[in-house]
């Protein structure tokens, strides 16, 4: 007997220095929303806590250890597998404020720290996204 999942959960790291938020360029050659960019984030794998999610994400994406501070928000979509999606926005702070992001590993290939009137200048993977980018800025 299959389960019933409603939704697969996901979740995004915003992470916030000196009034700028770390955002991550997606490889061109991603099978999904290539050449675009994002916050750290990705699935829940099976047996995991949210809140490890989060810091294996950013770990993966960014390079970077962080301490998850708060979830502010959530937004749903479809992902590259059609599945529905809901997206878990949490505030993360770095571990170490001098260590610099490291894109070589994952699926990203360049990562920018950008202000709230920086974030028009960049092709973010969605207005969802836009907006809770904009949301953590003014959080933090």
């Amino acid at each position: 007997m299959s389960k019933l999942q409603l939704f697969k959960v996901a979740v995004s790291a915003f992470i916030v220095k000196d009034g700028k938020l770390l955002i991550l360029k997606r490889r061109d050659d991603e099978k999904f929303l290539p050449g675009v960019w994002e916050v750290p984030g990705g699935g829940v794998d099976e047996g995991e806590t949210v809140p490890d999610a989060v810091i294996r994400e950013t770990k993966e994406e960014a390079g970077i250890d962080i301490e998850v501070k708060q979830l502010f928000g959530y937004f749903e979509y479809i992902d590259g597998f059609g599945q529905k999606t809901i997206n878990l926005n949490f505030i993360g702070a770095m571990n170490n404020p001098f260590q610099e992001p490291d894109v070589s590993l994952g699926e990203m290939e360049k990562f920018a720290w950008v202000g709230l009137d920086e974030l028009k200048d960049y092709k973010l993977t969605s207005d969802t996204m836009l907006n809770a980018c904009k949301e953590a800025l003014k959080q933090s």
